[in-house]
């Protein structure tokens, strides 16, 4: 599995070394690599599906402008969240909106139901509770569950992401899990 990761960070690094070249097939690459699960992490950022498209936008409109000066990284998925979380962030302060998420069965919540359409018949009872109980947890546990699990970020990553120190990064989490064992049984 190591050899997998090793594997994967190469053609990643290599991926953002030609893109950083100029190579336009590596940044096609990068666009529909990203852009969905950027979208759907926009969404659990804010409702507002417009201004999550804008941002998504300008993220890559900055990666072509300034790719030459651009910094390597260790992580795409991770630097591409970064950049779009710290956008959203920006334009939200600038027009004063509140952060939310949207209400129980809305578009942020579409990342469960990749799993509740390969789940069998009689697990759907269970994926529809799951999704359910993740509506009662809070927007940061909410959050951290989409990057950890479904995003698949590092724990270090994740302390980045959202401004916790690491001690507070495994504490918001397992209250996030503590919390959907509670509601499961």
């Amino acid at each position: 599995m190591e050899s997998k990761k090793k594997t994967v960070k190469l053609s990643e690094q290599a991926l953002w070394t030609a893109f950083k070249r100029g190579d336009r097939n590596a940044f096609d690459t990068l666009y529909n690599q990203y852009v969905r699960l950027l979208y759907t992490y926009g969404r659990t950022i804010t409702n507002n599906a417009g201004l999550v498209e804008d941002c998504i936008q300008e993220v890559f409109i900055t990666l072509l402008t300034k790719r030459e000066g651009l910094k390597e990284t260790d992580s795409i998925k991770f630097y591409l969240f970064k950049a779009l979380n710290r956008r959203i962030t920006e334009a939200l302060s600038r027009t004063r909106l509140v952060v939310t998420m949207l209400p129980p069965g809305g578009d942020a919540y579409t990342f469960s139901l990749w799993w509740t359409e390969m789940a069998r018949e009689e697990d759907s009872m269970q994926a529809d509770k799951l999704e359910a109980c993740m509506a009662e947890l809070t927007d940061r546990q909410r959050q951290i569950i989409f990057l950890r699990f479904y995003c698949e970020l590092r724990f270090t990553e994740i302390a980045q992401m959202l401004g916790l120190s690491m001690k507070g990064t495994y504490k918001l989490l397992g209250r996030a899990i503590g919390g959907l064992r509670e509601q499961l049984r």
